[in-house]
Parts: structure tokens; C-alpha cells; sequence
């Protein structure tokens, strides 16, 4: 490897098929000048927060130091430690039980791979990690020609008949193991007079023939996940070194330096579950108690306290964990060990009780568990409650009132915030009232209640302000500069603008992120320039702080500006990164799983592939915007659907539409009405409604395509010029969508600049039908049809009925013949 040509490779395969084997024959096989560390990931209840890097930090100092230091960053300090010396093999083992705080350095690391000279190995069991797994976001972010991948399988039958000899049972080995070769060995190891059923079978089988010295040593490492230290087999096991030697004759245990562990994981998995219920907790108890030394990791002495039923040290080990994962950010973690000690909670004084629900509530809306944040912050409240302190009851209710719209609760939402005001005002100086009114301003933005959102976050801010305290200030002005945006651009872009640079100084990185989402959110119809400077700058911020969350929005939202301004190869490719991205976060909430994510994916299908439909993806996209009452991130992706069903994008659009009049602006509503207007299900622009829109379905189709050319939407610009009545427009159209490679739409164009809808009144009126039998026909209203027919004839340039037919011959359309009884052929 040399200097900038790092590689990340990927070892993977289920529980005993070679993984460890094979990277520890590598790591042996490496000249003296490369450099390998190794790190391991543990099967701990809870794991041990950057397990792994704990581990290399033992070899490195630098690191070691890093990783003591709270403030550090731990993702820099082990890059710097793997660039040092070049080249270096960084081998992370067993990545399917990595924290959350592991998983994050893994992705810095990946991210900036190619930068450096520095090979990535990571081993995990694909068959335990699934589609939601949080390692597949880590592996989603390497580089694409920078990742290798080998996945080992197991051994073919003609192999472990070779394994077996001539004179072995082969067949019979294969049928029991499957060609697992760790059960392979187990089997062979074990006599083939005895064929083990199972791998528990060949292991205890194993265990039989060792003394009872050697049996206690197996049975005390079986209850330690991760490797043992040798004191601690020395204290729990005295004097051990007899019975450990023979532990190792007889293959069942490896010593490695200073620890000890079983040769493969299985083997102790095996053990640990033959023993009956009061030997294990016994057993923990005893390791528990072994583990007084200093440096012993909390989450160790969480987990044996657990197994050891031992409530008393559960909580105490369990907060040292939780405050240990909540400093790494391993938000993940740090909820389940305060989970497990809110199930005693009631051994704990009501003080502490609340505030361990309040830190699982938090914990868990950053570790993507709705239902668990929602649950323990309402019993957080009715404890609350029951006190009446008006500052920690009014954090509560606003903290609830989040939730609730990450859930997609909007009335639970109001009704929280609401009362966190006015729980707060009893408190007018405070920093929480600050806050509580801010997330007032906040709800009324995302709902476009502009006039509310400005006076609540009016009030905000000038208490902040009083106050000096920054961080509400910049959340206020964040929501009042969006609200301000709809009505004053210049005014409220320039607030927003103002609020990432005072973030990004002051370190508070998130919400800058969200101020550049919202300047690129609310550019959208008027200013695509300065949307996708914002969206560039947003996703540089993000992707440096490692904010996976706006990653990922700043992917989508990028995705979403490429389709509309004809950059299709980027944003095709952007979407499926969202998709899988929105795929991984499933069971995050509405901010998690962007309902954006969606759209481009919707609008992708539709604009590469018009007669594939991606009727599932918008109405998914739509009711996910409904669930949330956001009118603002209502892009739709059902209204971008090329359909000529205009069921479909009745379906997938009806109650979209709906929220946006009730509550959108005129841009929103616009964007989903142009789509009913061209299936027929519309024949007026709706009020409000934005220029751009408007000026298509009044008629005035060359207006709106020189809209959409001042905007910068080609696409969009062409679908207007599809309608424009003049073979002119059409051809300008179909020059536009050929230079795009929307070949499948050109070839739907006509000549005369007929809409889908249009061309469907137009072939009825050329049978000879009258507007009732029309109506009947599209199932569409008697008025709606007399609107098109007029549009129709007007585009024609024919005066009456009478001289569609001859303008179709004219046009070289061919008209279906009409079937009896007035109906359309099916």
C-alpha cells in the first residue's frame, strides 16, 4: 500500500465458517515492516463502548490517551494513530456486536480510506446482520473503488470427505455439520466412534474428559464474552495454571499473551448454556467480584451484575456504563443499560428514578426508538407531574412534544408544547421558557403557520438574547428566518445564512445543518442556484462531523435537485444511495426515515422509465408527509409520476392535496396540481397557487415553460411545452427531453401539444362521442369534460366537433373506431 491507497476489505461468513482463522494466518503472514493492530468487538448483553479501538489503544499510546479523554475525538486521534506508520493492517473482528460509538469511527475511518495507507479489515457474520443492522450503515459509507469483499463459505462434501481420509465417514460428517468447518473439526477432533449431533454435543464431549480443576477454569471463561484476563481466571480459579495447561492440550481453550478465551465462540456459547441457571449466576457473581481493579470496563460489570441478578450492582455499574456510552456517543448502548436499570427503578428514590427515565427517553430518540423515548418520557411526566417543579415539568413537556412529532403525533405535538409555555411562564427569566417557546415557532413553521411561527420565535429570541444564551437563539432564529423565507426571501435566507455561520463558531453543528436544510428546502422554485450551494455546503458540514442523520438528508435532498434541473445520471444515482440509506433507519422515526427519501426514488423510476410505475413509492411518500402535517415536504412523489392513469395519481396524490390547501403555500399546492390538472382530475388553478403552475392550467403553457427556463428545470420546462397547442412547442419540447434521455416521454408527444387527458377526450371526440358519454367514459365529471373539450378544440384550431376527425387524419394521429353502445375498446 502506498501512501493514499488505503482499501477497506470485508471478510464476512456465519459463526464458524474460518473468519478469525483466516485473519489471524494473514496477520502472521505480514513482513516485519507492516504494522498490524487488532481489535475485537465483544458478545456482551450491553457492548463495551469502542470495544475494539480499546483494545489497538493497549498497543498504542497516542490513541490509548485519546480514548480516556472525553473531549477527544476519537475518530481523528485513530486515524493520526493508523497514518503514523505506513503501511498498516487495522483488523476490527466480530463487527456484528459493535456499539454504536464503534460503528461511528468505522465510518470515519471508511470514509477517508483512499486518503491514506492503510488497510480496513472487518469480519462480521453476514446471516446476524440484517437489512435494519446498524453496521450496514457503516459499511454503506466506504467508498465503492475502495472496498473488497470475501465472503467465505462453507466446505463442499467432496472437502470434508478429503478432511475425513479415505477410511473417515464423510458423508455422515457433511450430513451433521453442513460443512461448517468449525464443526467439521469439532467432529473430527472428537472421535469418529461418537459422531456428535451438534456442535454443543462434540464440545461437552470434549469437556468430559478434563479434570474438575480444568472443567471449573472452562466453565468460569464461558461466562466472559470476551476474552479473559489470566489474573482473573487466577482469582476466580486457584491456583489455575495445572488446569488451564490442560484446557489447552485438549484444544478446548487458547491462550493468546495475557487472556484466554475458547477457540471459537460456539465452543463457549456451548458450555455457558449447559449450565444450570444458579451455576451461572453464581459464576458472574464470582467474576463480578474479581472485577474491582480500577480499569475495569463499566459495561463489563454491568453485564455480570445483570447475569448475576445482583439489582444493587446493577444500577451502580449500569449508570458508570450508560454515562461511559453517552460520552462515546453510543446513544444505542447507553439506552440499554439505563433500560435495564429502569426496570428496578423502583428500588431508586423518586429524584433518580425520573432521571433515568429522562436520560432513556433522550438516549433512545438518538439511538432511533420512538416507542421507547415516547414511553419513558411519559412516565418521566406523570412523575413530574406529581412534584410540580415548573422548570424540570416544563423540559419534560417540550421534550414531549418533540417526540411526539418525530412519531407523527402533530396534535400530541401542540398540545405538548402548548402546555410546556405555559407550565414555563411561571418562570419568565428562564432558559427552558426560551426553548419552550422556540419549539412553539418551530411546530408553526413546519406547518407554515408563518405569522404564528414569527411571533413565537420573536419572543424567543429576544429572551435568548437577554439571556446570552446562544444555543436558543440560533434554534429561534433558525425557525423565524424559515418562516420569514416564504414571504421575504432576502430577508429570511439572510437570517438563515446569519445562523450557520453562528453555529458553526459556536460548535453547534446540528443546527447548522438545519438552517442549510431549510435555505435549500425553501430555494426550491426560485432559486435552484443557491439551494445546491447550501445542500453542497450542508453535506461537507455534515459528512466532516459525522452527522449520519443529515448525511443522509443532504443526500436526498441533493437527489431531489439534480432530477429537476436535469442532472439525472448524479441524481439517479443519489436517490438509490437514499433508498438504501431510508432502508437502514426503518424503524427511526418521520426525521430519521426522511419521507423525501421517496420522492426521488418515485420521480427516478417515472422520469428513466415512464412506463414503469412507482405508484407504491408515492403514495408511501404522501402518507408519510400526512402523518407529520408538513406541507413543506410535500414533493410528492406520486406528482411526478409519468401516469396516464389518472386513478393512480388520484390516489397518490388526493390526500397530499388536501393538506397542502388547508395548509400549504402556493408553491406546494401548485406542485401537486399541476399533476391533477394533467389527468384531467382539475381544470382551474386552485388559490393559492404559485405563477409557474397557474399559468399551465389557464392555459398559458408557453408562460409557464419560460418559468421553468428562468428557474432552471428542463425537464419541467419540456412537459410544459408538451401543451402549448403548436407543433412548434412540441418539437422544442421533444429537443429538450431527447438532450435529457427521457426518450420514453418524447415518444408520448404529439403533435399537437395535447396533454395525456387531452389526447383521451380528443380520440372520443374523433368516434364521435357526445361530453355525457365522454364523462361516463373517463369517469369524470360533465364540466370537467366540457373544459377539455374546449382545450382541445383550441389547440386544434377547429371551430366545432364536426372537424376533429379531418384535423386528426391531418395530424396523422390514428383514431380508435368506435365500438356499439358509445364505450371505448378495453
Amino acid at each position: 500500500m502506498r501512501s493514499g491507497d488505503g482499501r477497506v476489505a470485508l471478510v464476512s461468513g456465519e459463526a464458524g465458517i474460518g473468519k478469525t482463522s483466516l485473519l489471524k494466518a494473514f496477520a502472521a503472514g505480514q513482513p516485519s515492516t507492516t504494522r498490524v493492530r487488532v481489535g475485537g468487538c465483544d458478545d456482551l448483553a450491553v457492548p463495551r463502548p469502542l470495544g475494539p479501538f480499546l483494545d489497538i489503544g493497549e498497543q498504542a499510546p497516542r490513541l490509548e490517551a485519546a480514548l480516556a479523554d472525553p473531549a477527544a475525538d476519537i475518530g481523528r486521534a485513530t486515524l493520526a494513530e493508523l497514518r503514523r506508520v505506513d503501511p498498516t493492517i487495522c483488523i476490527v473482528e466480530d463487527a456484528h456486536w459493535a456499539d454504536e460509538a464503534t460503528l461511528d469511527v468505522m465510518t470515519f475511518l471508511a470514509r477517508r480510506i483512499p486518503q491514506v495507507a492503510v488497510l480496513l479489515v472487518v469480519s462480521f457474520r453476514d446471516d446476524e446482520v440484517g437489512a435494519q443492522h446498524s453496521l450496514r450503515r457503516a459499511l454503506s459509507a466506504i467508498p465503492s473503488g475502495a472496498v473488497s469483499r470475501i465472503e467465505l463459505r462453507r466446505l463442499s462434501r467432496a472437502a470434508v470427505r478429503a478432511l475425513a481420509g479415505p477410511d473417515g465417514e464423510g458423508d455422515a460428517i457433511y450430513a451433521a455439520t453442513g460443512g461448517n468447518p468449525f464443526f467439521v473439526t469439532e467432529v473430527l477432533s472428537g472421535g469418529m466412534d461418537r459422531t456428535p449431533a451438534s456442535v454443543r454435543d462434540a464440545v461437552l464431549t470434549r469437556m468430559a474428559g478434563l479434570s474438575r480443576e480444568a472443567r471449573s477454569i472452562a466453565r468460569v471463561v464461558s461466562v466472559v464474552p470476551s476474552r479473559c484476563e489470566l489474573g482473573l481466571v487466577e482469582e476466580c480459579c486457584p491456583p489455575a495454571s495445572t488446569g488451564l495447561s490442560e484446557c489447552e492440550k485438549h484444544g478446548l481453550l487458547v491462550v493468546d499473551g495475557s487472556t484466554v478465551g475458547f477457540r471459537h465462540e460456539l465452543a463457549r456459547r456451548a458450555v455457558e448454556e449447559n449450565l444450570a441457571a444458579s451455576e451461572r449466576r453464581d459464576l458472574n457473581r464470582t467474576v463480578l467480584a474479581a472485577l474491582v481493579r480500577p480499569d475495569a470496563p463499566p459495561a463489563r460489570r454491568a453485564h455480570h451484575a445483570w447475569q448475576a441478578g445482583d439489582i444493587e450492582a446493577l444500577i451502580v455499574h449500569g449508570r458508570a456504563a450508560a454515562t461511559s456510552a453517552t460520552v462515546a456517543r453510543s446513544h444505542r448502548e447507553a439506552a440499554e443499560h439505563r433500560a435495564r436499570i429502569a426496570e428496578h427503578a423502583d428500588r431508586l428514590p423518586p429524584h433518580e428514578r425520573v432521571v433515568i427515565l429522562e436520560d432513556l427517553s433522550e438516549q433512545a430518540y438518538h439511538a432511533s426508538q420512538p416507542e421507547r423515548a415516547v414511553s419513558s418520557r411519559r412516565a418521566a411526566l406523570a412523575m413530574r407531574r406529581e412534584v410540580g417543579d415548573p422548570l424540570p415539568l416544563g423540559a419534560t413537556l417540550r421534550w414531549l412534544s418533540r417526540l411526539c412529532w418525530w412519531t407523527g403525533d402533530r396534535a400530541g405535538a401542540d398540545a405538548a408544547a402548548a402546555e410546556a409555555v405555559e407550565v414555563l411562564e411561571a418562570v419568565p427569566g428562564s432558559r427552558e421558557l426560551a426553548m419552550a417557546l422556540s419549539s412553539r415557532s418551530q411546530l408553526a413553521m413546519l406547518a407554515q403557520a408563518d405569522d404564528q411561527a414569527m411571533e413565537w420565535g420573536n419572543r424567543a429570541i429576544a429572551l435568548a438574547q437577554e439571556l446570552g444564551d446562544t444555543e436558543t437563539l440560533v434554534h429561534a432564529r433558525n425557525n423565524a428566518g424559515t418562516a420569514m423565507s416564504r414571504s421575504d426571501p432576502d430577508g429570511g435566507f439572510a437570517m438563515l445564512r446569519d445562523v450557520v455561520d453562528t453555529a458553526l463558531q459556536a460548535g453547534l453543528d446540528e443546527h447548522a445543518c438545519r438552517a442549510l436544510v431549510n435555505i435549500g428546502w425553501n430555494s426550491r422554485g426560485c432559486r435552484y442556484d443557491r439551494a445546491r450551494d447550501a445542500m453542497q455546503r450542508g453535506f461537507a458540514v455534515a459528512d466532516d462531523r459525522e452527522l449520519a442523520l443529515y448525511v443522509e438528508y443532504f443526500t436526498v435532498s441533493r437527489a431531489v435537485l439534480d432530477l429537476m434541473t436535469g442532472n439525472w445520471d448524479a441524481g439517479r444515482a443519489r436517490s438509490l444511495d437514499a433508498g438504501r440509506s431510508a432502508g437502514s433507519q426503518e424503524h427511526g422515526g418521520p426525521h430519521t426515515r426522511s419521507p423525501s427519501a421517496w420522492a426521488p426514488r418515485a420521480a427516478s423510476r417515472a422520469r428513466w422509465r415512464p412506463a414503469v410505475s412507482g405508484r407504491g413509492l408515492g403514495t408511501r411518500a404522501g402518507k408519510r408527509r400526512a402523518a407529520t402535517n408538513r406541507p413543506g415536504r410535500m414533493r410528492s412523489g406520486a406528482g411526478r409520476l409519468l401516469l396516464d392513469d389518472a386513478a393512480q395519481i388520484d390516489e397518490a396524490t388526493r390526500e397530499p392535496y388536501a393538506l397542502a390547501l388547508r395548509v400549504g403555500h402556493a408553491w406546494d399546492v401548485g406542485e401537486i396540481a399541476i399533476w391533477r390538472f394533467r389527468a384531467g382530475l382539475l381544470a382551474t388553478p386552485p388559490e393559492p397557487c404559485a405563477p409557474v403552475f397557474a399559468h399551465e392550467i389557464e392555459g398559458g403553457a408557453r408562460a409557464a415553460a419560460a418559468g421553468w427556463a428562468a428557474i432552471g428545470a428542463p425537464f419541467d420546462q419540456a412537459l410544459a411545452l408538451l401543451g402549448c397547442g403548436d407543433p412548434t412547442g412540441v418539437l422544442e419540447a421533444v429537443a429538450l427531453l431527447d438532450g435529457l434521455g427521457a426518450v420514453a416521454v418524447a415518444a408520448r408527444a404529439n403533435p399537437a401539444g395535447l396533454t395525456a387527458r387531452q389526447m383521451d377526450v380528443f380520440e372520443l371526440l374523433a368516434q364521435g362521442l357526445s361530453n355525457p358519454q365522454i364523462a361516463a367514459t373517463l369517469v369524470v365529471s360533465p364540466r370537467t369534460v366540457e373544459h377539455h373539450v374546449a382545450a382541445v378544440l383550441a389547440k386544434l384550431g377547429v371551430v366545432g366537433r364536426g372537424g376533429v376527425a379531418r384535423a386528426a387524419a391531418d395530424l396523422g394521429i390514428s383514431v380508435p373506431r368506435q365500438v356499439g353502445g358509445g364505450a371505448r375498446p378495453t
